[in-house]
């Protein structure tokens, strides 16, 4: 069995921790190093001490650290920021990625897909193998009702969370808005706010409701709506677990390509 040696990004967040976590007890991978810029307390520790474990190996908050010891891929759950500077790194020493970091803007996604042109890099707004069959549960619940109906979008995470909409609510809508015909979403479908709005509901509007709150994991909820009743479709997320599941399954996809830009559905064959 080869091991697939794993750099994360991000090893200070809950789900950089889970990450490590699951690499601890998961013998078909190995952590060779970890890199955090923002949680300065869990710099020079031990990557694994919140376990209670030894690895050996210590959190670093230089970037550089997460290509010098050779990993087959790094795993990213940081900031934009923080991910525009790495690619830089990985694309010169040849390393995959799995980019599970949200809020990007259309520049650094530009960016991104060049970077992809030498290395492989799989970005996904949400790792869990549930929410990307959801993914594909809403293509075909589109196909089959048809455009009569008024969807609404609601997620809900933990207090902590920066970006809102999340980025998983985001790709729900355009897969909505693609599969039931509407047009440029973000531009004329997609409504973040009916504060102060002095008129109806728009044809083809999809709503976003966004809810932060507690340690909420995460849940995202679609309301196709017709008049006398409601379809309703929702992911609850109980743990983070599944997403680090997800992050793992795609670096093992990921180690084996040469270059590319891919999905979540490509490495789980949605």
């Amino acid at each position: 069995m080869k091991i697939c040696n794993i750099s994360v990004l991000g090893s200070g967040g809950k789900m950089g921790r889970e990450v490590i976590k699951q690499i601890f007890f998961d013998k078909r991978f190995k952590l060779v190093s970890a890199v955090e810029q923002y949680a300065e307390r869990f710099v020079n520790q031990d990557a694994m001490a919140f376990l209670g474990e030894t690895s050996g190996i210590k959190v670093n908050s230089d970037l550089k650290e997460l290509v010098n010891n050779k990993p087959n891929v790094v795993i990213d759950f940081s900031t934009p920021e923080s991910t525009m500077r790495m690619l830089k790194h990985c694309a010169n020493n040849k390393i995959g990625v799995v980019i599970g970091t949200t809020g990007f803007k259309d520049n650094q996604l530009n960016i991104m897909r060049h970077y992809s042109e030498k290395i492989p890099i799989l970005l996904s707004a949400n790792m869990s193998l549930g929410v990307n069959k959801l993914f594909s549960l809403v293509t075909e619940t589109c196909k089959i009702l048809g455009n009569g109906y008024d969807v609404e979008i609601l997620e809900a995470h933990h207090k902590h969370k920066i970006d809102a909409p999340s980025g998983t609510a985001l790709h729900l809508g355009k897969i909505v808005a693609e599969n039931m015909g509407f047009p440029d979403p973000v531009k004329t479908s997609f409504c973040f706010s009916r504060a102060n709005r002095q008129s109806s509901r728009k044809n083809n509007e999809i709503g976003f409701s966004s809810i932060r709150g507690g340690d909420i994991v995460g849940k995202h909820a679609l309301l196709f709506i017709a008049n006398g009743e409601t379809l309703e479709i929702t992911h609850t997320s109980s743990s983070r677990a599944s997403y680090a599941t997800g992050a793992l399954a795609a670096a093992q996809f990921v180690s084996k390509q040469k270059k590319g830009f891919y999905e979540m559905k490509d490495a789980i064959g949605n």
